[in-house]
């Protein structure tokens, strides 16, 4: 029983540690910026990074880096990296997701002795760096859109001031908080580097995946063949854009009490446990047993993950 315990205790504790390498590790860093800044490839992507430079895994990130290249699968995972930012490489992005599994895996069969149990960990564990990835990639593209509106303004003002579109570009290289100001300094180093100003716009589209961007950018396109006032265009799409910012931000301030009802809804539960053991610690433990008693918490846990889902999907209005 004590050796259980013990294993049980320093699974936990792996475990914990593991969650917050997942947290801390994959946070956007200003050096892995300006690394992947400085260079590109031809469909304007994330470039193939360099395995040995990681701060995880050691000696694993070659074998796991060149592993995942023949199976194909860094070339996605290194994009959405490039595109949220993160500080890793493919090759730890799967050794943290890897490690959280088999710490998962192995806490849910020491608490229960139910390998299904373990398994179904492991599967959660599994979508805990794909959702902080997304999460991330979300932010960002999020506080871009922000920016859209005083950017494009900024381009209006430097084309009237009559410099041209490039040199506007870096007045906002410069001037611009990020992330702004990182996705068009690498929008210069790809014209740079002999990408044509089209080319490298259309990249920046590819990483941000924002509507508001693509209509600026479609813009810029049309006026660079067919001619036009392009300051005047710009004008228009930049108060076009901070409207729909402004609607977005009224239906979000409309739609707080069911979010906040959402978050109460899910959380009642665990309050309410963590009250019934505090007043009657036995009422509550034979949910716990080993065996068929542990689908009864497990069962519950899932329906309310799939109730949050479900209200998160009501409440979210796209246009």
């Amino acid at each position: 029983m004590l050796v259980a315990l013990t294993l049980g205790l320093a699974i936990v504790v792996a475990v914990i540690a593991l969650f917050m390498g997942v947290f801390l590790v994959m946070e956007p860093d200003k050096e892995m910026t300006s690394r992947l800044l400085s260079l590109t490839t031809s469909a304007g992507e994330a470039p193939e990074p360099d395995e040995s430079q990681g701060k995880i895994g050691g000696k694993l990130n070659k074998p796991v880096g060149k592993a995942m290249n023949r199976l194909g699968l860094s070339g996605n995972i290194a994009h959405k990296l490039a595109q949220a930012n993160m500080a890793i490489t493919p090759s730890e992005y799967y050794i943290i997701t890897a490690g959280l599994m088999l710490g998962a895996l192995l806490l849910g069969w020491v608490l229960t002795r139910i390998f299904a149990v373990g398994m179904a960990a492991a599967l959660v564990a599994y979508m805990i760096p794909g959702s902080r990835l997304k999460s991330a990639h979300s932010k960002r593209q999020q506080n871009f859109t922000h920016q859209l509106p005083d950017l494009i303004m900024m381009l209006v003002s430097s084309l009237r001031a009559g410099y041209g579109l490039v040199h506007a570009i870096n007045i906002v290289v410069s001037e611009m908080p990020s992330p702004s100001s990182e996705e068009f300094e690498r929008v210069v180093q790809e014209i740079a580097l002999g990408f044509s100003l089209r080319q490298a716009l259309a990249h920046m589209v590819e990483r941000i995946e924002s509507d508001d961007l693509g209509l600026m950018v479609t813009a810029i396109n049309i006026q660079h063949e067919v001619g036009g006032n392009l300051s005047e265009i710009l004008e228009t799409i930049s108060n076009t854009i901070r409207e729909r910012v402004r609607i977005k931000g009224e239906i979000q301030v409309m739609t707080t009490q069911q979010r906040y009802t959402g978050y109460a809804l899910v959380g009642m539960p665990f309050i309410l446990a963590v009250i019934i053991s505090v007043i009657n610690p036995g009422y509550m433990s034979e949910m716990f047993q080993p065996g068929w008693p542990m689908f009864i918490p497990i069962g519950a846990l899932i329906m309310i993950f799939m109730g949050f889902i479900l209200m998160r999907k009501m409440i979210r209005i796209d246009f």
